[in-house]
Protein backbone atom coordinates (compact mmCIF):
# COMPACT_ATOMS: atom_id res chain seq x y z
CA UNK A 1 0.00 0.00 0.00
CA UNK A 2 1.17 3.62 -0.58
CA UNK A 3 -0.21 6.65 1.09
CA UNK A 4 0.22 10.48 0.03
CA UNK A 5 -1.74 13.44 1.10
CA UNK A 6 -2.73 16.47 -0.08
CA UNK A 7 -5.08 19.36 0.00
CA UNK A 8 -6.83 19.12 -3.60
CA UNK A 9 -7.75 16.36 -5.89
CA UNK A 10 -7.60 16.99 -9.68
CA UNK A 11 -9.51 14.72 -12.32
CA UNK A 12 -8.96 14.53 -15.46
CA UNK A 13 -12.62 13.22 -17.28
CA UNK A 14 -12.25 11.18 -19.85
CA UNK A 15 -10.99 7.90 -19.28
CA UNK A 16 -10.39 8.82 -16.05
CA UNK A 17 -13.36 9.45 -14.07
CA UNK A 18 -15.89 8.74 -17.34
CA UNK A 19 -15.04 6.14 -20.39
CA UNK A 20 -15.99 7.66 -23.08
CA UNK A 21 -13.28 6.03 -25.02
CA UNK A 22 -15.40 4.08 -27.33
CA UNK A 23 -17.16 7.53 -28.27
CA UNK A 24 -13.91 9.62 -28.88
CA UNK A 25 -12.22 6.39 -30.86
CA UNK A 26 -15.27 6.37 -33.13
CA UNK A 27 -15.51 10.09 -33.64
CA UNK A 28 -11.75 10.53 -34.56
CA UNK A 29 -11.80 6.92 -36.79
CA UNK A 30 -14.34 8.37 -39.02
CA UNK A 31 -12.69 11.95 -39.72
CA UNK A 32 -9.32 9.95 -39.82
CA UNK A 33 -11.04 7.79 -42.74
CA UNK A 34 -12.87 10.72 -44.12
CA UNK A 35 -9.80 12.86 -44.60
CA UNK A 36 -6.95 10.27 -45.53
CA UNK A 37 -5.40 10.05 -42.45
CA UNK A 38 -4.10 6.52 -40.57
CA UNK A 39 -7.13 6.20 -38.09
CA UNK A 40 -4.70 4.28 -35.50
CA UNK A 41 -2.35 7.37 -35.24
CA UNK A 42 -5.05 10.13 -34.99
CA UNK A 43 -6.84 8.03 -32.49
CA UNK A 44 -3.84 8.20 -29.94
CA UNK A 45 -2.95 11.47 -30.88
CA UNK A 46 -5.99 12.82 -29.74
CA UNK A 47 -6.55 11.00 -26.24
CA UNK A 48 -5.57 14.11 -23.66
CA UNK A 49 -5.50 16.79 -25.84
CA UNK A 50 -7.84 19.33 -26.87
CA UNK A 51 -10.06 18.85 -29.97
CA UNK A 52 -8.52 22.11 -31.71
CA UNK A 53 -4.97 21.05 -30.91
CA UNK A 54 -4.80 17.82 -32.40
CA UNK A 55 -6.26 19.09 -35.47
CA UNK A 56 -3.76 21.72 -35.33
CA UNK A 57 -0.76 19.62 -35.71
CA UNK A 58 -2.17 16.99 -38.08
CA UNK A 59 -3.59 18.67 -40.41
CA UNK A 60 -2.40 22.34 -39.95
CA UNK A 61 -4.14 23.02 -43.59
CA UNK A 62 -8.02 22.86 -42.59
CA UNK A 63 -10.09 25.73 -40.33
CA UNK A 64 -9.42 23.73 -36.82
CA UNK A 65 -11.68 25.65 -34.68
CA UNK A 66 -15.01 25.31 -37.63
CA UNK A 67 -13.89 21.21 -38.04
CA UNK A 68 -13.60 20.67 -34.02
CA UNK A 69 -16.71 22.24 -33.57
CA UNK A 70 -18.24 19.50 -36.04
CA UNK A 71 -16.63 16.58 -34.54
CA UNK A 72 -17.63 17.70 -31.26
CA UNK A 73 -21.06 17.95 -32.44
CA UNK A 74 -20.63 14.26 -33.66
CA UNK A 75 -19.15 13.78 -30.17
CA UNK A 76 -22.67 14.76 -28.44
CA UNK A 77 -24.91 13.11 -30.77
CA UNK A 78 -23.71 9.87 -30.30
CA UNK A 79 -25.83 7.19 -28.65
CA UNK A 80 -22.93 5.18 -27.45
CA UNK A 81 -23.50 4.92 -23.52
CA UNK A 82 -21.36 6.60 -21.55
CA UNK A 83 -20.19 5.02 -17.65
CA UNK A 84 -18.46 6.15 -15.24
CA UNK A 85 -15.59 4.08 -14.55
CA UNK A 86 -15.42 2.01 -11.10
CA UNK A 87 -15.00 4.28 -8.29
CA UNK A 88 -15.20 7.09 -9.37
CA UNK A 89 -18.07 8.53 -7.70
CA UNK A 90 -17.31 7.27 -4.92
CA UNK A 91 -13.75 9.05 -5.01
CA UNK A 92 -15.39 12.33 -6.55
CA UNK A 93 -17.11 12.36 -3.18
CA UNK A 94 -14.77 11.58 -0.61
CA UNK A 95 -12.55 14.19 -2.08
CA UNK A 96 -15.28 16.60 -2.20
CA UNK A 97 -16.20 16.15 1.36
CA UNK A 98 -12.31 15.33 3.04
CA UNK A 99 -10.58 18.48 0.86
CA UNK A 100 -11.04 20.59 -2.37
CA UNK A 101 -11.31 19.18 -5.82
CA UNK A 102 -11.31 19.95 -9.60
CA UNK A 103 -11.98 18.68 -13.01
CA UNK A 104 -9.24 19.70 -15.50
CA UNK A 105 -9.81 18.12 -18.78
CA UNK A 106 -9.34 18.93 -22.89
CA UNK A 107 -13.25 18.58 -23.76
CA UNK A 108 -15.44 21.97 -23.95
CA UNK A 109 -16.86 23.20 -21.05
CA UNK A 110 -20.50 21.84 -22.69
CA UNK A 111 -19.32 18.62 -23.15
CA UNK A 112 -17.65 17.74 -20.30
CA UNK A 113 -20.80 19.27 -18.01
CA UNK A 114 -23.27 17.25 -20.00
CA UNK A 115 -21.28 13.40 -20.04
CA UNK A 116 -20.70 14.34 -16.14
CA UNK A 117 -24.43 14.72 -15.34
CA UNK A 118 -25.08 11.82 -18.15
CA UNK A 119 -22.67 9.66 -15.55
CA UNK A 120 -24.08 10.93 -12.60
CA UNK A 121 -21.73 12.53 -11.14
CA UNK A 122 -21.36 15.61 -8.84
CA UNK A 123 -21.03 18.94 -10.67
CA UNK A 124 -17.08 20.11 -9.31
CA UNK A 125 -16.58 23.33 -8.04
CA UNK A 126 -13.99 24.21 -10.41
CA UNK A 127 -13.77 23.02 -13.88
CA UNK A 128 -11.33 23.74 -16.29
CA UNK A 129 -11.86 23.14 -19.91
CA UNK A 130 -10.60 23.60 -23.21
CA UNK A 131 -11.81 26.82 -23.54
CA UNK A 132 -10.43 28.21 -20.37
CA UNK A 133 -6.98 27.75 -21.49
CA UNK A 134 -4.31 29.34 -24.14
CA UNK A 135 -2.30 26.15 -24.06
CA UNK A 136 -3.31 22.76 -23.58
CA UNK A 137 -1.86 19.23 -22.19
CA UNK A 138 0.31 18.40 -22.17
CA UNK A 139 1.39 21.94 -21.23
CA UNK A 140 1.14 22.71 -17.37
CA UNK A 141 -1.53 25.39 -17.52
CA UNK A 142 -5.02 23.67 -17.31
CA UNK A 143 -3.54 22.05 -13.65
CA UNK A 144 -1.91 25.13 -12.76
CA UNK A 145 -5.01 27.38 -13.79
CA UNK A 146 -7.10 24.51 -11.24
CA UNK A 147 -5.27 24.84 -8.56
CA UNK A 148 -4.87 28.76 -8.64
CA UNK A 149 -8.78 28.79 -9.09
CA UNK A 150 -8.69 26.25 -5.65
CA UNK A 151 -6.10 29.06 -4.00
CA UNK A 152 -3.94 25.81 -3.14
CA UNK A 153 -0.34 25.28 -4.38
CA UNK A 154 0.52 22.84 -6.91
CA UNK A 155 3.04 20.63 -4.70
CA UNK A 156 -0.32 20.37 -2.60
CA UNK A 157 -2.34 18.69 -5.59
CA UNK A 158 -2.53 15.59 -6.56
CA UNK A 159 -3.62 14.69 -9.97
CA UNK A 160 -5.43 11.48 -11.87
CA UNK A 161 -5.03 11.15 -15.50
CA UNK A 162 -5.35 8.14 -17.52
CA UNK A 163 -3.20 9.70 -21.08
CA UNK A 164 0.50 10.56 -21.46
CA UNK A 165 -0.01 14.00 -22.62
CA UNK A 166 -2.25 14.55 -19.10
CA UNK A 167 0.45 12.94 -16.64
CA UNK A 168 3.16 14.87 -18.96
CA UNK A 169 0.73 18.31 -18.08
CA UNK A 170 0.40 17.39 -14.06
CA UNK A 171 4.12 16.82 -13.53
CA UNK A 172 5.54 19.74 -15.40
CA UNK A 173 2.65 21.66 -13.25
CA UNK A 174 4.83 20.06 -9.91
CA UNK A 175 1.73 17.74 -9.09
CA UNK A 176 1.90 14.17 -7.88
CA UNK A 177 0.09 12.09 -10.60
CA UNK A 178 -1.36 8.88 -10.45
CA UNK A 179 -2.05 6.67 -13.48
CA UNK A 180 -5.13 5.16 -14.77
CA UNK A 181 -4.78 1.99 -16.60
CA UNK A 182 -8.03 3.06 -18.58
CA UNK A 183 -6.97 3.91 -22.13
CA UNK A 184 -3.03 3.23 -22.50
CA UNK A 185 -1.47 0.41 -21.04
CA UNK A 186 0.66 0.71 -17.42
CA UNK A 187 3.92 0.55 -19.54
CA UNK A 188 2.94 3.56 -21.40
CA UNK A 189 2.15 5.82 -18.00
CA UNK A 190 5.13 7.55 -17.09
CA UNK A 191 4.18 8.25 -13.50
CA UNK A 192 5.26 7.23 -9.71
CA UNK A 193 1.71 5.10 -9.65
CA UNK A 194 -0.74 3.30 -11.93
CA UNK A 195 -4.34 2.22 -10.91
CA UNK A 196 -6.45 -0.02 -12.48
CA UNK A 197 -9.80 2.49 -11.17
CA UNK A 198 -10.78 3.82 -7.60
CA UNK A 199 -11.55 0.72 -6.04
CA UNK A 200 -8.37 0.27 -4.75
CA UNK A 201 -8.27 3.67 -3.28
CA UNK A 202 -9.43 5.42 0.01
CA UNK A 203 -9.44 8.77 0.75
CA UNK A 204 -9.93 9.85 4.23
CA UNK A 205 -9.12 13.22 6.25
CA UNK A 206 -6.26 13.61 8.39
CA UNK A 207 -6.88 17.45 9.25
CA UNK A 208 -9.26 20.13 8.14
CA UNK A 209 -8.85 20.48 4.43
CA UNK A 210 -5.54 17.82 4.27
CA UNK A 211 -6.03 14.62 2.74
CA UNK A 212 -4.88 11.01 2.80
CA UNK A 213 -5.38 8.95 -0.16
CA UNK A 214 -3.81 5.42 0.12
CA UNK A 215 -3.46 3.17 -3.19
CA UNK A 216 -4.45 -0.34 -1.95
CA UNK A 217 -3.20 -2.09 -5.04
CA UNK A 218 -1.34 -0.56 -7.77
CA UNK A 219 -0.64 -2.01 -10.87
CA UNK A 220 2.98 -0.41 -10.72
CA UNK A 221 4.95 2.05 -8.78
CA UNK A 222 8.18 3.36 -8.27
CA UNK A 223 10.35 3.36 -5.60
CA UNK A 224 10.99 7.16 -5.43
CA UNK A 225 8.94 9.85 -3.80
CA UNK A 226 7.58 12.75 -5.70
CA UNK A 227 5.18 16.29 -5.07
CA UNK A 228 3.49 15.90 -1.88
CA UNK A 229 3.85 11.99 -1.35
CA UNK A 230 4.47 10.06 1.87
CA UNK A 231 5.15 6.68 2.63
Amino acid sequence: MMKFQASAILFDMDGTLVNSTAVVEHTWTEWARANGYDPEYVVSYSHGRPTEETLRAIAPHIDAETEAAVLLAKEELDPTPILSIPGAREAVAAAARFGKWAVVTSATRRLATARLRMTGLAAPPVLISSGDIQHGKPHPEPYLRAAEQLGVLPADCIVFEDAPTGIEAGQAAGMMVIGLATTFPASELACDVVIADFRGLRIEAIAEGRMRISVLNPISAAARERGSSQN
